[in-house]
This record gives structure tokens, C-alpha cells and sequence, in this order.
């Protein structure tokens, strides 16, 4: 049985949560207390249930007489369906498109893309495939052009209609203008750290060009359907477009994938180090592989540039997401690991 939070002045947290998860509440009050959270959002499903769902304080938005370039802006509250862009968080539902065209037999993960887009064949491409850019090994802004080969539908357009449309998911690649006044602004951080040396691969991929919370305030940013990062949604939404992955495919009368499908997550395709992030990795289909805790360990997901992320934990048929405005370097940033730690805790109680 869930029950109403109370909002009190120094937090003003709002949603439900399930007796036994009363520690994420208290999580999520203490990133606003002491880790530095402005506006945020953290929800849970438990088997195709929502035990979790929480958000609150505070928000910029677009003002009155905003322009393109996303300014003046205006401060309010974070909202029950306050939305944002949750930067590389986005890349677990784009891996969840290939994954359904690969389940359906729309697509061969393993087959050179060349073999279906000739023209990515030049400069000595011709052996990549979909696995490699599902899995890191390749970098590109690839994946929306792989599934409109297969599909005929952009990525954006496949993931409307055919994940957050059927699962009622407020998330969005290729955001529509009737979201604007909804869209919270990412805040709170410079450039992203890539060191110093224009001959390294952090270097070249985060300075091409060099990426401020201010330019996914634009209008353009939000309209475009970036498989890579350009995603918008929030915890309730990011949790709920992974339940039914977390439940072995199917969940509330919604079927993303089989459970072969759901399997094949876990193939191993790359383990050491991350050339981009600089940190040791194993990568399955799609997403990054954790080690879960304790029986509950097949978990998987991964993250976006300053606190957001997906987890997945099949064994625990857990489906965690955390959203939030202010961007904090990842080396400094415990929010979202204190969450999810939360959230096993309750689990295994």
C-alpha cells in the first residue's frame, strides 16, 4: 500500500513510496540536505510495481520571453511531470530499440553495418557492427541512422510509438515543442574535464565541440533525435520504459522483449578501460554491466554526464532511474549511488 509524503519547508519532497523503502526517501531528502541536489527526481518498480516515486524542489524553466538561445529563464518548483534532458541516460533506450529490432529479427547485431549502410563502409569501417556501438567500441553518432536502415522510422519516432507510447512513459527523443514549459534546465557545471592533450580520444570527443549545461537549453538540442544524449525525461519515466526488460521482457501487459532478448544483454562484449571516461568497464549489449548485490546480480544500465542514470537488476526484477538539474562531476558525486544502495537495502531486508 503506498501512502502521500509529507512535504515539509527545508526538503519539500513530494510523490509515494511503499513501506520497506522508506530508506530512498530518506536518501533522496539527504542529497538535498547535504550532496548538493537542487531539483531532482528518483523513482523504483519492484516487479512491474511502483514502490518509488519521489521528486522535488526547485527548477529553472523557460521564461515568458524566452528565445532560442534559451534565456531569460524563470525559477518555480519541480513538478509530479517536470521533465530534463538526461544526457548519456538516453543511450539505454536507444540500446533497448536495437534491441527489440534484434529480437524480432529486424537485425543482426553482429553483422558489419556496412552490409546494410554501404556508405559507412569508407575509411576503413567496413568490419564495424551494431555490437560495437552498443558496446562502446565504436564512437559515432550511429545508432539513429542503424535503426532508420532497418525500420524506416527514426529512432525517436520508434521509441514513441513503440516503447514510452505503449508503456505511458513521459520520455522523449526529439522532444515536442508542447513539452517546452515543462523542461527543466540542466545547471551547475563548466565545460566537461577532458584533460589537456588534442591528441587524446577524451580530448577530441568531448571538445567536438565543447559541451556547456547552456546548450541543451536550446530549442534545436531538444528537437533533435540524439540516440547519444538527447533524451528527455524523468525518473518516473526512465524507470518505468525499463520495467518490463526488468521483469524478463514483458510487464503490466507490455512486451518490449523476449526473454532471450532480455538475455542477450548480458553477452560480454567489451571489458577494460574506457578510452572516453578513463575507468575500467564491461559492457554487454547496450549497457554496462554491474556486479547488483548479494543474489540480485545480474544488474545492468548506465549513466548520464552529471548524476543521471538507469539500472536494471533482472534477478531483483528492479527497475531504478534518477533524474536531476545540477551537474556534478562524476568523481565528486554520490547521489545516485546512495539511491540505489537505498533501494537494495530495502530489497534485502
Amino acid at each position: 500500500m503506498k501512502f502521500p509524503i509529507v512535504t515539509t519547508p527545508e526538503v519539500a519532497v513530494h510523490g509515494t513510496v511503499e513501506p520497506g523503502f522508506e530508506g530512498v526517501l530518506a536518501a533522496f531528502e539527504e542529497n538535498f540536505a547535504t550532496h548538493g541536489d537542487v531539483g531532482a527526481s528518483v523513482a523504483v518498480t519492484i516487479g512491474g510495481r511502483m514502490v518509488v516515486d519521489l521528486w522535488g524542489r526547485t527548477a529553472a524553466f523557460d521564461g515568458p520571453d524566452d528565445d532560442e538561445a534559451g534565456v531569460p529563464c524563470v525559477e518555480g518548483d519541480w513538478q509530479q511531470d517536470t521533465i530534463i534532458n538526461v544526457m548519456s541516460t538516453t543511450k539505454t533506450m536507444a540500446a533497448l530499440v536495437c534491441l527489440m529490432l534484434a529480437d524480432r529479427g529486424e537485425s543482426d547485431l553482429y553483422e558489419p553495418i556496412a552490409s546494410y549502410w554501404p556508405e559507412f563502409a569508407t575509411n576503413g569501417k567496413d568490419r564495424i557492427a551494431t555490437r560495437h556501438v552498443l558496446s562502446h567500441t565504436a564512437q559515432g553518432y550511429l545508432l539513429g541512422e542503424i535503426v532508420k536502415q532497418f525500420d524506416g522510422r527514426t529512432l525517436g519516432t520508434f521509441f514513441a510509438e513503440e516503447v514510452a507510447g505503449s508503456l505511458g512513459a513521459d520520455f522523449h527523443i526529439g522532444t515536442p515543442a508542447e513539452c517546452d514549459p515543462r523542461i527543466a534546465r540542466l545547471i551547475g557545471s563548466g565545460p566537461i574535464d577532458a584533460g589537456d592533450d588534442p591528441t587524446s580520444i577524451p580530448y577530441r570527443t568531448f571538445n567536438n565541440p565543447p559541451w556547456l549545461p547552456e546548450l541543451s537549453w536550446r530549442k534545436a538540442w531538444r528537437r533533435a533525435e540524439i540516440p547519444g544524449g538527447g533524451g528527455h525525461g524523468n525518473a518516473r519515466s526512465v524507470a518505468l520504459c525499463h520495467t518490463p526488460t526488468a521483469c524478463g521482457g514483458t510487464a503490466n501487459g507490455v512486451t518490449l522483449l523476449s526473454e532471450e532478448g532480455v538475455a542477450r544483454i548480458f553477452d560480454m562484449q567489451y571489458e577494460g578501460l574506457d578510452l572516453n571516461l578513463l575507468s575500467p568497464l564491461k559492457f554487454g549489449m547496450g549497457f554496462a554491466l554491474y556486479p547488483g548485490r548479494g543474489p540480485y546480480s545480474r544488474e545492468c544500465g548506465w549513466g548520464g554526464w552529471g548524476g543521471s542514470l538507469a539500472i536494471i537488476n533482472v534477478d531483483a526484477q528492479m527497475s531504478f532511474g534518477y533524474v536531476m538539474n545540477r551537474i556534478i562531476g562524476s568523481d565528486v558525486d554520490t547521489r545516485r549511488h546512495r539511491l540505489v544502495s537505498a533501494a537494495y537495502d530495502a530489497l534485502m531486508a
